[in-house]
C-alpha cells in the first residue's frame, strides 16, 4: 500500500461513514507524513509554516482517530492504517453467512449484502457487541425462522461466522422469541 492507496482507503472511510473527507491541507500532511517527510520538507511544498504544520497534523491524527478509531501519530501512522486496510479488505473478501448444521444450506440474504459496497460494513450504532434493542434489530426474519424450523425438527443448529456480523444479536433475539 502506498501514500496514494492510504488517502484514498482514509477518504473512503470517511465518506461511508458520512464524514467529510481529508481537505487539500490535511491530504498533502497525511502524503507526507506517511512518505516519512519532515514537516520542513513539507512546509516547503506549502505555503505553510512548519509551525503550523505540526498544528495541523495533530488536528489530524485526532480526526482519524476519532473517525475512524485508531490511534495514529506521527512515529506510527503507516501501521494503523494498514492493519485497518487489511481487516477492512478481510471482512469484504468473505461472505456473511450463517450456517446451519447438519446438512442444510447456509443461510443468506443476497438481496441485502449486494446493495453494500463492502460486504461486512456495519453502518449502525453499536459497531460492536450484542444489539439487544428490537428497535435496532431487523433485516434478519429470514434467519430467524430458518432457525427455529430447524429447531423444531430437533436438530441443532450453529451460528458461525465472522466477529461482529451479528452472531450474539441473533441468538439474543431467538432466545426472547423462544
Amino acid at each position: 500500500m502506498d501514500s496514494q492507496e492510504g488517502l484514498a482507503f482514509i477518504n473512503k472511510l470517511l465518506t461511508e461513514k458520512k464524514k467529510q473527507v481529508l481537505n487539500e491541507l490535511e491530504e498533502k500532511l497525511f502524503l507526507g507524513i506517511w512518505e516519512g517527510q519532515t514537516f520542513s520538507n513539507i512546509a516547503a511544498q506549502t505555503s505553510h509554516a512548519e509551525q503550523y504544520l505540526r498544528e495541523a497534523a495533530t488536528d489530524l491524527y485526532a480526526k482519524i482517530a476519532k473517525e475512524l478509531e485508531i490511534k495514529v501519530s506521527k512515529r506510527n501512522f503507516k501501521n494503523p492504517i494498514k492493519y485497518l486496510y487489511q481487516k477492512y479488505s478481510e471482512q469484504a473478501s468473505l461472505s456473511q453467512e450463517l450456517i446451519v448444521e447438519p446438512t442444510n444450506p447456509p443461510l443468506r440474504d443476497e438481496s441485502h449484502s449486494a446493495n453494500l459496497l463492502p460486504q461486512n460494513y456495519n453502518p449502525f450504532i453499536p459497531q460492536h457487541g450484542r444489539i439487544e434493542d428490537p428497535q435496532q434489530f431487523f433485516g434478519r426474519e429470514r434467519e430467524i425462522s430458518r432457525v427455529f424450523e430447524v429447531l423444531n425438527s430437533n436438530s441443532s443448529v450453529a451460528l458461525i461466522g465472522e466477529e461482529g456480523i451479528g452472531k450474539s444479536s441473533l441468538l439474543w433475539v431467538i432466545c426472547q422469541q423462544a
